[in-house]
């Protein structure tokens, strides 16, 4: 039996032989697989690597940069979920410098799906509508949930409230009729200018 100190990957390589090269009698098309294996040691601060020069994922604090472990990222963003630098922060990311000239990717927190920083989102998990860089479970007044993209949008005038670009509650120009906003109500009713209702 052979002890191995460190950290180490296997890599195998296999070859078809058929039955007639190795001149075995069989009575049917047989083919044998032969396994290759290799061991490699690799590098010190990595964990799992492609073979003893490319690694695959460091040793914390190290992070991974063309397959290789680094100290620092440099100009590249630190991405701690699987120690890597990166060019740019991923989804449900966002940039933050530490006090020091290294960059980081942080996590949104929910319900932010993307985000500028910790307070304020860029988009909304499903369920959640975007307004002021927040996500909120109700648009406010005057703005109506688009389910589409997540987002509070702003009613067209003459709307005053609204449930879609089309469709008003209220008027802020006109009279609300029934169905929409209207200069003139219907023969036998008038407008109301405290209410703007017909």
């Amino acid at each position: 039996m052979v002890a191995f100190s460190g950290t180490y990957c296997l890599s195998y390589t296999s070859h078809s032989v058929h039955s007639n090269n190795l001149k075995l009698a069989l009575s049917s098309d047989v083919r044998l697989i032969e396994i290759y294996l290799k061991l490699y040691k690799c590098p010190f601060w990595c964990l799992q690597c492609l073979n003893n020069d490319l690694c695959e994922l460091c040793k914390s604090p190290r992070y991974m940069l063309g397959y290789q472990c680094v100290d620092n990222c440099t100009v590249y963003y630190h991405f701690a979920l699987n120690r890597t630098c990166l060019l740019n922060c991923p989804d449900g990311y966002f940039y933050q410098n530490n006090g020091t000239n290294n960059r980081y990717c942080q996590v949104c927190t929910s319900p932010c799906a993307n985000c500028l920083d910790l307070t304020k989102c860029l988009s909304c998990a499903d369920g959640f509508y975007f307004y002021n860089y927040t996500c909120t479970l109700a648009c406010p007044s005057g703005y109506y949930k688009n389910s589409v993209n997540n987002s509070c949008e702003a009613c067209i005038s003459p709307c005053k409230t609204c449930t879609s670009r089309q469709d008003c509650l209220s008027c802020n120009l006109g009279f609300w009729n029934g169905t929409k906003c209207s200069i003139l109500c219907p023969s036998g009713y008038y407008g109301n200018n405290v209410t703007k209702i017909c």
